[in-house]
Protein backbone atom coordinates (compact mmCIF):
# COMPACT_ATOMS: atom_id res chain seq x y z
CA UNK A 1 0.00 0.00 0.00
CA UNK A 2 1.70 3.45 -0.51
CA UNK A 3 1.17 6.17 1.78
CA UNK A 4 0.84 9.05 -0.80
CA UNK A 5 -0.66 7.48 -4.10
CA UNK A 6 -0.09 9.71 -6.99
CA UNK A 7 -3.41 11.63 -8.48
CA UNK A 8 -4.10 12.18 -12.02
CA UNK A 9 -7.21 14.86 -12.34
CA UNK A 10 -8.25 14.88 -16.21
CA UNK A 11 -10.48 17.09 -18.21
CA UNK A 12 -11.38 17.61 -21.43
CA UNK A 13 -12.38 20.97 -23.14
CA UNK A 14 -13.72 21.46 -26.47
CA UNK A 15 -15.19 24.98 -26.23
CA UNK A 16 -15.35 24.86 -22.28
CA UNK A 17 -12.92 27.67 -21.30
CA UNK A 18 -15.78 29.32 -20.07
CA UNK A 19 -16.09 26.96 -17.39
CA UNK A 20 -12.49 26.19 -17.04
CA UNK A 21 -12.15 30.07 -15.64
CA UNK A 22 -14.68 29.63 -13.23
CA UNK A 23 -13.27 25.90 -12.36
CA UNK A 24 -9.46 24.97 -12.88
CA UNK A 25 -7.03 27.57 -10.91
CA UNK A 26 -9.80 26.69 -8.15
CA UNK A 27 -9.19 23.14 -8.42
CA UNK A 28 -5.76 23.21 -8.56
CA UNK A 29 -5.37 25.69 -5.47
CA UNK A 30 -7.87 23.58 -3.24
CA UNK A 31 -5.52 20.49 -3.63
CA UNK A 32 -1.99 21.90 -4.26
CA UNK A 33 -1.07 21.10 -0.48
CA UNK A 34 -1.28 17.10 -1.95
CA UNK A 35 2.22 17.00 -3.17
CA UNK A 36 1.82 13.87 -5.55
CA UNK A 37 -0.89 15.07 -7.84
CA UNK A 38 -1.30 16.26 -11.50
CA UNK A 39 -4.14 18.35 -13.31
CA UNK A 40 -4.08 16.57 -17.06
CA UNK A 41 -6.04 18.95 -19.55
CA UNK A 42 -6.61 18.19 -22.98
CA UNK A 43 -8.09 20.45 -25.48
CA UNK A 44 -10.06 18.72 -28.66
CA UNK A 45 -9.69 20.69 -31.17
CA UNK A 46 -11.66 23.67 -29.28
CA UNK A 47 -11.77 26.76 -31.50
CA UNK A 48 -11.55 29.41 -28.03
CA UNK A 49 -8.80 30.86 -26.94
CA UNK A 50 -7.38 27.89 -24.55
CA UNK A 51 -3.87 28.09 -25.64
CA UNK A 52 -3.70 31.48 -25.44
CA UNK A 53 -4.70 31.16 -21.58
CA UNK A 54 -3.25 28.66 -20.62
CA UNK A 55 -0.21 30.10 -22.05
CA UNK A 56 -0.81 33.77 -20.02
CA UNK A 57 -2.79 33.01 -17.01
CA UNK A 58 -1.59 29.05 -16.06
CA UNK A 59 2.34 28.96 -16.96
CA UNK A 60 3.21 28.36 -13.51
CA UNK A 61 1.10 25.60 -12.59
CA UNK A 62 2.83 24.82 -15.91
CA UNK A 63 6.65 25.17 -14.57
CA UNK A 64 5.69 23.39 -11.38
CA UNK A 65 4.16 20.52 -13.20
CA UNK A 66 1.07 20.18 -11.55
CA UNK A 67 -0.63 21.01 -15.12
CA UNK A 68 0.06 19.11 -17.77
CA UNK A 69 -1.57 20.19 -21.22
CA UNK A 70 -2.48 18.35 -24.47
CA UNK A 71 -4.28 19.22 -27.68
CA UNK A 72 -5.49 17.69 -30.57
CA UNK A 73 -6.59 18.89 -33.80
CA UNK A 74 -8.40 16.29 -35.03
CA UNK A 75 -11.75 15.66 -34.21
CA UNK A 76 -14.14 17.62 -35.89
CA UNK A 77 -16.93 17.17 -32.94
CA UNK A 78 -17.09 16.12 -29.48
CA UNK A 79 -16.94 12.41 -28.37
CA UNK A 80 -17.57 11.88 -24.81
CA UNK A 81 -15.87 8.74 -24.78
CA UNK A 82 -13.02 8.54 -26.78
CA UNK A 83 -11.95 12.09 -26.05
CA UNK A 84 -12.21 10.76 -22.03
CA UNK A 85 -10.13 7.60 -23.16
CA UNK A 86 -7.46 9.90 -24.43
CA UNK A 87 -6.91 12.45 -21.75
CA UNK A 88 -7.14 9.34 -18.81
CA UNK A 89 -4.25 7.53 -21.11
CA UNK A 90 -2.08 10.41 -21.38
CA UNK A 91 -2.40 10.31 -17.05
CA UNK A 92 0.88 9.36 -15.07
CA UNK A 93 -0.99 8.47 -12.08
CA UNK A 94 -1.84 5.78 -9.60
CA UNK A 95 -5.12 6.73 -9.24
CA UNK A 96 -6.48 8.63 -11.99
CA UNK A 97 -10.19 10.73 -12.18
CA UNK A 98 -12.43 11.92 -14.84
CA UNK A 99 -13.10 15.45 -13.94
CA UNK A 100 -15.51 17.59 -15.91
CA UNK A 101 -14.76 20.79 -16.78
CA UNK A 102 -18.33 22.41 -14.87
CA UNK A 103 -17.07 20.23 -12.24
CA UNK A 104 -15.46 21.51 -8.72
CA UNK A 105 -13.26 19.35 -6.51
CA UNK A 106 -13.51 20.35 -3.24
CA UNK A 107 -11.09 21.57 -0.74
CA UNK A 108 -8.15 18.54 -0.10
CA UNK A 109 -10.14 16.07 -2.50
CA UNK A 110 -6.85 14.36 -3.32
CA UNK A 111 -7.05 13.39 0.63
CA UNK A 112 -10.18 11.82 0.59
CA UNK A 113 -8.85 9.90 -2.16
CA UNK A 114 -5.86 8.76 -0.95
CA UNK A 115 -7.41 7.98 2.09
CA UNK A 116 -10.02 5.86 0.65
CA UNK A 117 -7.77 4.13 -1.53
CA UNK A 118 -5.41 2.82 1.62
CA UNK A 119 -8.43 0.88 3.08
CA UNK A 120 -8.33 -0.97 0.06
CA UNK A 121 -7.22 -0.84 -3.73
CA UNK A 122 -10.51 -3.06 -5.46
CA UNK A 123 -12.22 -0.46 -5.04
CA UNK A 124 -13.35 2.71 -7.26
CA UNK A 125 -15.31 6.08 -6.43
CA UNK A 126 -17.79 7.91 -7.95
CA UNK A 127 -20.12 10.37 -6.93
CA UNK A 128 -23.73 9.35 -5.01
CA UNK A 129 -25.61 12.20 -6.74
CA UNK A 130 -27.31 12.21 -10.33
CA UNK A 131 -26.74 15.26 -10.88
CA UNK A 132 -23.26 17.63 -13.07
CA UNK A 133 -21.26 15.50 -10.70
CA UNK A 134 -22.53 12.00 -11.51
CA UNK A 135 -19.27 11.96 -14.15
CA UNK A 136 -16.91 11.89 -11.19
CA UNK A 137 -15.37 8.80 -10.97
CA UNK A 138 -11.81 7.91 -9.34
CA UNK A 139 -9.90 4.63 -10.36
CA UNK A 140 -7.04 3.27 -10.36
CA UNK A 141 -5.32 2.97 -13.75
CA UNK A 142 -4.35 -0.37 -13.87
CA UNK A 143 -7.86 -1.54 -13.46
CA UNK A 144 -9.74 1.46 -16.00
CA UNK A 145 -6.86 0.04 -18.61
CA UNK A 146 -8.04 -3.41 -17.55
CA UNK A 147 -11.43 -2.68 -18.54
CA UNK A 148 -10.48 -0.86 -21.98
CA UNK A 149 -11.99 2.89 -20.38
CA UNK A 150 -14.74 4.00 -21.69
CA UNK A 151 -17.18 2.54 -24.40
CA UNK A 152 -16.51 4.15 -27.98
CA UNK A 153 -19.15 2.78 -29.78
CA UNK A 154 -21.22 5.39 -26.89
CA UNK A 155 -20.10 8.46 -28.89
CA UNK A 156 -23.44 10.12 -27.27
CA UNK A 157 -24.25 11.77 -23.95
CA UNK A 158 -25.10 9.32 -21.03
CA UNK A 159 -24.93 5.82 -20.22
CA UNK A 160 -21.29 5.97 -20.78
CA UNK A 161 -20.71 6.38 -17.38
CA UNK A 162 -23.25 3.74 -16.07
CA UNK A 163 -21.55 1.15 -18.62
CA UNK A 164 -18.05 1.47 -16.85
CA UNK A 165 -19.06 1.69 -13.70
CA UNK A 166 -21.23 -1.55 -14.91
CA UNK A 167 -17.97 -2.70 -15.74
CA UNK A 168 -15.17 -1.74 -13.44
CA UNK A 169 -17.56 -3.76 -10.90
CA UNK A 170 -18.06 -6.83 -13.23
CA UNK A 171 -14.35 -6.84 -13.25
CA UNK A 172 -14.62 -7.26 -8.83
CA UNK A 173 -14.08 -3.94 -7.89
CA UNK A 174 -16.80 -2.64 -5.23
CA UNK A 175 -18.29 1.35 -6.05
CA UNK A 176 -17.57 3.66 -3.05
CA UNK A 177 -20.14 6.47 -3.42
CA UNK A 178 -18.98 10.03 -1.77
CA UNK A 179 -22.11 12.09 -0.51
CA UNK A 180 -19.69 15.02 0.58
CA UNK A 181 -21.63 18.28 -0.20
CA UNK A 182 -18.04 19.34 -0.55
CA UNK A 183 -17.25 17.55 -3.40
CA UNK A 184 -19.55 17.31 -6.18
CA UNK A 185 -20.10 21.37 -6.33
CA UNK A 186 -20.81 22.08 -10.16
CA UNK A 187 -21.58 24.84 -12.59
CA UNK A 188 -25.29 24.26 -13.23
CA UNK A 189 -25.78 24.65 -16.69
CA UNK A 190 -29.36 23.96 -19.54
CA UNK A 191 -28.50 20.04 -20.34
CA UNK A 192 -28.14 21.07 -23.84
CA UNK A 193 -24.62 22.73 -23.40
CA UNK A 194 -23.63 19.67 -22.33
CA UNK A 195 -23.96 17.83 -25.78
CA UNK A 196 -23.74 21.17 -28.33
CA UNK A 197 -20.61 20.14 -30.17
CA UNK A 198 -21.55 16.50 -29.77
CA UNK A 199 -20.92 14.13 -32.59
CA UNK A 200 -24.28 13.20 -32.65
CA UNK A 201 -26.54 16.30 -33.26
CA UNK A 202 -23.80 18.62 -34.59
CA UNK A 203 -25.59 19.51 -38.22
CA UNK A 204 -28.94 18.99 -37.64
CA UNK A 205 -30.72 21.47 -39.94
CA UNK A 206 -34.85 20.13 -39.01
CA UNK A 207 -36.50 17.50 -36.76
CA UNK A 208 -40.28 16.12 -37.45
CA UNK A 209 -41.87 14.00 -35.51
CA UNK A 210 -44.68 11.89 -36.66
CA UNK A 211 -47.39 11.09 -32.80
CA UNK A 212 -48.77 7.68 -33.27
CA UNK A 213 -50.31 8.01 -29.99
CA UNK A 214 -49.55 9.50 -26.79
CA UNK A 215 -46.59 7.04 -25.90
CA UNK A 216 -45.44 6.27 -29.68
CA UNK A 217 -43.43 8.83 -32.17
CA UNK A 218 -41.58 8.31 -34.87
CA UNK A 219 -38.65 11.10 -35.56
CA UNK A 220 -36.38 12.28 -38.43
CA UNK A 221 -33.60 13.92 -38.32
CA UNK A 222 -32.57 16.05 -41.22
CA UNK A 223 -28.52 17.10 -41.81
CA UNK A 224 -26.91 19.47 -43.53
CA UNK A 225 -25.10 17.00 -45.43
CA UNK A 226 -27.77 15.90 -47.04
CA UNK A 227 -28.05 12.97 -44.78
CA UNK A 228 -30.30 11.61 -42.03
CA UNK A 229 -31.54 9.88 -39.13
CA UNK A 230 -35.07 8.32 -38.29
CA UNK A 231 -36.32 6.57 -35.27
CA UNK A 232 -39.25 4.68 -33.72
CA UNK A 233 -39.42 5.73 -29.72
CA UNK A 234 -41.85 4.64 -27.41
CA UNK A 235 -41.72 5.48 -23.73
CA UNK A 236 -44.46 3.92 -20.78
CA UNK A 237 -47.95 5.62 -20.16
CA UNK A 238 -48.49 8.93 -18.44
CA UNK A 239 -44.49 9.09 -18.49
CA UNK A 240 -43.54 12.63 -19.36
CA UNK A 241 -39.84 12.34 -19.04
CA UNK A 242 -37.41 11.33 -21.40
CA UNK A 243 -35.29 9.25 -19.09
CA UNK A 244 -37.86 6.52 -19.96
CA UNK A 245 -37.95 6.95 -23.20
CA UNK A 246 -36.89 4.01 -25.45
CA UNK A 247 -35.41 3.74 -28.78
CA UNK A 248 -37.47 0.68 -30.34
CA UNK A 249 -34.65 -0.17 -33.28
CA UNK A 250 -31.37 -0.81 -31.73
CA UNK A 251 -29.65 2.11 -33.56
CA UNK A 252 -30.88 4.81 -35.60
CA UNK A 253 -32.15 4.24 -39.12
CA UNK A 254 -29.69 6.75 -41.70
CA UNK A 255 -29.63 7.29 -44.64
CA UNK A 256 -29.79 10.37 -47.28
CA UNK A 257 -32.78 12.68 -48.38
CA UNK A 258 -34.30 14.81 -51.07
CA UNK A 259 -37.04 17.79 -50.37
CA UNK A 260 -39.18 17.16 -53.29
CA UNK A 261 -41.43 19.77 -52.15
CA UNK A 262 -42.80 21.63 -48.92
CA UNK A 263 -45.29 18.63 -48.38
CA UNK A 264 -43.05 15.69 -49.13
CA UNK A 265 -39.70 14.42 -48.18
CA UNK A 266 -38.24 11.43 -50.27
CA UNK A 267 -35.93 9.15 -47.56
CA UNK A 268 -33.25 6.73 -48.77
CA UNK A 269 -31.99 4.50 -46.41
CA UNK A 270 -28.74 2.84 -46.48
CA UNK A 271 -29.91 -0.52 -47.32
CA UNK A 272 -31.60 1.03 -50.36
CA UNK A 273 -35.30 1.22 -48.94
CA UNK A 274 -36.74 4.75 -50.21
CA UNK A 275 -39.70 6.45 -48.16
CA UNK A 276 -41.61 9.17 -48.90
CA UNK A 277 -43.45 11.26 -45.58
CA UNK A 278 -45.51 13.65 -45.98
CA UNK A 279 -45.14 17.28 -43.90
CA UNK A 280 -48.10 18.87 -42.12
CA UNK A 281 -48.58 22.44 -42.12
CA UNK A 282 -49.22 23.00 -38.37
CA UNK A 283 -46.35 22.79 -35.73
CA UNK A 284 -45.29 19.94 -33.75
CA UNK A 285 -45.84 20.11 -29.94
CA UNK A 286 -45.81 17.02 -27.84
CA UNK A 287 -49.18 16.67 -27.98
CA UNK A 288 -50.22 16.74 -31.24
CA UNK A 289 -50.72 13.65 -32.46
CA UNK A 290 -51.15 12.89 -36.44
CA UNK A 291 -51.34 9.14 -37.19
CA UNK A 292 -50.10 9.88 -40.65
CA UNK A 293 -48.07 13.44 -41.14
CA UNK A 294 -44.45 14.48 -39.88
CA UNK A 295 -45.05 17.61 -38.41
CA UNK A 296 -41.94 20.30 -38.43
CA UNK A 297 -40.11 20.76 -34.47
CA UNK A 298 -39.79 24.37 -34.34
CA UNK A 299 -40.05 25.04 -30.35
CA UNK A 300 -36.57 25.65 -29.14
CA UNK A 301 -37.74 23.60 -25.30
CA UNK A 302 -39.17 21.30 -27.43
CA UNK A 303 -36.12 20.77 -30.00
CA UNK A 304 -33.97 20.40 -27.09
CA UNK A 305 -35.40 17.48 -25.66
CA UNK A 306 -35.51 15.32 -28.85
CA UNK A 307 -31.73 16.70 -29.23
CA UNK A 308 -30.83 14.49 -25.86
CA UNK A 309 -32.84 11.97 -27.22
CA UNK A 310 -30.77 11.81 -30.27
CA UNK A 311 -27.62 11.79 -28.34
CA UNK A 312 -28.44 9.16 -25.73
CA UNK A 313 -31.03 6.82 -27.06
CA UNK A 314 -28.43 4.43 -28.53
CA UNK A 315 -26.31 4.45 -25.54
CA UNK A 316 -28.94 3.32 -23.46
CA UNK A 317 -29.66 0.55 -25.95
CA UNK A 318 -26.36 -0.60 -26.25
CA UNK A 319 -25.66 -0.64 -22.41
CA UNK A 320 -29.16 -2.25 -22.16
CA UNK A 321 -27.80 -4.83 -24.27
CA UNK A 322 -24.18 -5.20 -23.46
CA UNK A 323 -25.70 -5.56 -19.26
CA UNK A 324 -27.01 -8.57 -20.39
CA UNK A 325 -24.52 -10.06 -22.14
CA UNK A 326 -21.93 -9.10 -19.42
CA UNK A 327 -19.30 -7.89 -21.61
CA UNK A 328 -16.66 -6.33 -19.71
CA UNK A 329 -13.84 -5.05 -22.72
CA UNK A 330 -15.66 -3.93 -25.70
CA UNK A 331 -13.33 -1.44 -27.14
CA UNK A 332 -10.27 -2.61 -29.85
CA UNK A 333 -6.62 -2.61 -29.12
CA UNK A 334 -6.58 1.02 -30.69
CA UNK A 335 -8.95 2.51 -27.95
CA UNK A 336 -8.43 5.99 -26.69
CA UNK A 337 -5.92 6.81 -29.32
CA UNK A 338 -5.37 10.18 -31.45
CA UNK A 339 -2.63 12.67 -32.55
CA UNK A 340 -1.60 14.62 -29.57
CA UNK A 341 0.78 17.31 -29.37
CA UNK A 342 2.35 17.72 -25.58
CA UNK A 343 2.03 21.67 -24.96
CA UNK A 344 3.06 21.20 -21.59
CA UNK A 345 7.00 21.53 -22.56
CA UNK A 346 6.38 23.64 -25.61
CA UNK A 347 4.70 26.62 -22.97
CA UNK A 348 7.27 25.71 -20.30
CA UNK A 349 9.62 27.13 -22.63
CA UNK A 350 8.07 30.51 -23.49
Amino acid sequence: MKLKNKISFCTVSMNRLYHLKETLVRNIEDNIDYENIEFVLLDYNSNDDIKSWVTNDLKVYLDMGILKFYSTNIPETFHRSHSRNVVMKLATGDIICNLDADNYLGKDFAYFINYQFSFSGNIFLTSAFADGSTGRVCVKKDDFLAVKGYDERMSGWGFEDDDLYNRLTMSGLKNVKFNNSEFVEFIWHDVEESFENDINVTGVSAMYIQHKSSFQSTLLFLFQDGKFKYGNIEKPKAEEDAVNTELVEDTWQTGTFTKQNNAHISLTFTNDITKKIHIATTEATKNTVTQDAFIRVTDSIFKGRLLLLLTSLENKKLYKNKFASLQTAPNPENWGETIIQNLSKSLQSC
